[in-house]
């Protein structure tokens, strides 16, 4: 008997694109099923031969772009900066295709938002993407196979997109919105944006594919301050004032020159003193007891 052939599911771009449109046109209220509809979309758009389809339509990504600025929904919101940063590590070329529009560089204008959401889970995607050559690595060291199946060497593609995206990074003064970010809630040394803008300066600090950005920023006194507190505190020594000594990052927050966890808000706890046992003398037995004893046995 021959063996009965598999169906194979064809999904091409306009199923994607009434998926999206189910997800920009639906209530707020639903924003479970629209942040799960874009995680689906995600998983639909990861084979290499599906994606190329996506590249050519802008439109896709402008609905995406207005779903990322969405500051109500914090988990719709993630799941939208994650079918950005996946859209970028999974296929080689998108960097190259958006270098002359506008989709990039609205992706980066969302680090001016007001919305602290918007703000944790751009600056984790955009992070992610400078990180993926070495992320990829990583993978290989574990025996791993490569992310980016079409292509030959799935690191070079990856770096030949990293040098691209930094070189657009340097042309659009991006930088200038990460100090921005500094300078605003970044000082205050507290909760994820500060945590994910650190992840951030760390790529353009040790990333050498950043040097040229780190370079060029350092020579600058606006952009210095900001480059030399988080390039103390990735080496594990914050130049902290003796005033905020018990705000910020704990020892345990570096590892490897990296932070990874969230910092102590505010003061930092402590432990409650356990109070010290008082050695009590043990009671005497009453002599009464011991008589009755004593007549029993006669």
């Amino acid at each position: 008997m021959k063996a009965s052939k598999k169906s194979r599911v064809v999904i091409d771009l306009n199923l994607v694109k009434q998926i999206m449109k189910i997800v920009k046109n639906a209530s707020s209220n639903h924003y479970l099923v629209k942040s799960h509809l874009l995680l689906v979309i995600s998983h639909l758009i990861r084979p290499h031969d599906i994606f190329p389809a996506f590249k050519d339509d802008e439109s896709f990504y402008t609905d995406l772009h207005s779903i990322t600025r969405d500051s109500k929904k914090p988990l719709l919101v993630k799941q939208a900066w994650k079918l950005l940063e996946e859209s970028i590590y999974y296929h080689g070329g998108m960097i190259d295709k958006w270098k002359n529009s506008k989709i990039l560089i609205s992706f980066f204008e969302l680090l001016n938002s007001k919305s602290v959401y918007v703000l944790i889970y751009a600056l984790q995607t955009f992070y992610k993407i400078f990180d993926m050559a070495d992320h990829e690595s990583r993978r290989f060291e574990k025996g791993k196979y490569a992310t980016r199946i079409s292509e030959r060497d799935s690191l070079k593609s990856m770096e030949k997109d990293l040098k691209l995206l930094a070189s657009i990074f340097d042309e659009k003064f991006v930088f200038v919105k990460l100090n921005m970010i500094y300078q605003g809630s970044g000082k205050s040394e507290s909760g994820m944006v500060f945590v994910n803008l650190a992840k951030m300066y760390n790529e353009i600090i040790n990333n050498p594919i950043c040097s040229k950005i780190y370079k060029k920023n350092i020579k600058k006194d606006e952009y210095k301050e900001g480059l030399a507190f988080f390039d103390d505190l990735i080496t594990g020594f914050p130049d902290v004032p003796k005033k905020k000594k018990k705000k910020g990052l704990k020892p345990s927050y570096l590892s490897k020159g990296k932070i990874f966890q969230t910092p102590a808000k505010g003061k930092v706890a402590k432990k409650p003193k356990t109070p010290k046992k008082s050695k009590k003398t043990p009671k005497k037995k009453s002599s009464k007891k011991k008589s009755k004893k004593s007549k029993k046995k006669k």
